[in-house]
């Protein structure tokens, strides 16, 4: 059986995209574990962020019992400053989730799987635009 000639093309092409699958499974698989490692991280802070609030709510009841026993006291003005703290600890793990919840949407598998416009375009032969023209969709945004 003798080759075919132009089969070494074509031989080559089903490497170059066996190649490229390979590639795309082992981005998705890291991607995947990430994602994993997000979720976790998560939760976590979610439950976290309840406790905070759970703590907040009991010192806010805590703090109108003092103001009404006491009033203009220094204790309320403590326990004042204590939910403060609070609030701005739930804001930080409010910040951490939103943080960690970008990593969900898979970020370098999706560009990945864009179009290399300049590779497209050199092998289309067709002119490429002007400068002040987007080549690629990805670059209009």
């Amino acid at each position: 059986m003798s080759a075919e000639p132009g089969s070494g093309g074509l031989t080559t092409y089903w490497q170059l995209s066996a190649a490229q699958w390979r590639q795309q499974v082992k981005l998705l698989s890291l991607e995947t574990r990430r994602a994993a490692v997000s979720l976790l991280a998560i939760w976590l802070l979610t439950l976290i962020a309840t406790v905070l609030i759970a703590f907040g709510w009991g010192l806010t009841m805590l703090l109108l019992q003092l103001v009404w026993l006491s009033l203009g006291g220094a204790q309320w003005q403590g326990l004042a400053l204590l939910l403060v703290l609070h609030l701005a600890l739930l804001l930080l793990v409010l910040r951490l989730i939103r943080f960690y919840g970008q990593f969900l949407l898979f970020p370098a598998t999706r560009q990945s799987l864009q179009p290399d416009c300049d590779a497209v375009a050199e092998n289309s032969g067709v002119p490429t635009p002007s400068a002040k023209e987007p080549t690629c969709p990805a670059d209009a945004h």
